[in-house]
């Protein structure tokens, strides 16, 4: 990546909306960069296996991940792994319109525009083998995994209200 390379779309994170993001802008003919810190395809591609993303009966998160990548790139946008550490608006402007600061730890990028999707992580409860039971029994989304759990007894870990709403959803199946 070129320092002050100029694009006309930045997305940064390179999850499902990241991904999605890219693809429609190469579709719109726009010079798009994905920008990712760690791993194409975020928290998904952590996910051992995905039974309700349309049009897949079964799929797993890498292979989910992997293809999304792969349709982003095919429409031309280009993905590089780099964490962003600034953003720095209307910089500079190019025929009346404004020019964006992408600061990332590979240089500097210019943009026309910049989406942000840089998802999220799980709070972790840091107890031994949550990390190794990850998906294979511990879950941290009830509507993403609460059919794996049909008819089994099940522990929701959490004071705030989002715990409660997850309980609440997983009495339907658990």
């Amino acid at each position: 990546m070129a320092d002050l390379e100029k694009w006309d779309l930045v997305v940064i994170g390179a999850g499902p909306a990241g991904l999605t993001a890219g693809l429609y802008g190469a579709r719109a003919r726009l010079a798009t960069v994905v920008l990712e810190k760690a791993l194409p395809g975020g928290q998904i591609a952590t996910t051992n296996e995905i039974e309700n993303y349309p049009g897949y009966r079964s799929i797993t998160g890498p292979e989910l991940a992997e293809r999304m990548r792969e349709q982003a790139e095919a429409q031309g946008a280009r993905l590089e792994m780099a964490e962003v550490t600034g953003l720095d608006l209307a910089v500079e402007t190019e025929d009346g319109r404004p020019l964006h600061r992408v600061r990332t730890t590979a240089g500097s990028l210019l943009a026309r525009a910049v989406i942000v999707a840089s998802g999220s992580e799980p709070r972790r409860l840091g107890v031994p083998g949550e990390e190794r039971l990850r998906g294979k029994g511990v879950s941290y989304c009830a509507t993403c995994d609460g059919a794996f759990f049909q008819d089994r007894e099940v522990v929701v870990v959490g004071g705030g209200d989002s715990a409660f709403q997850e309980g609440t959803f997983l009495t339907r199946s658990a």
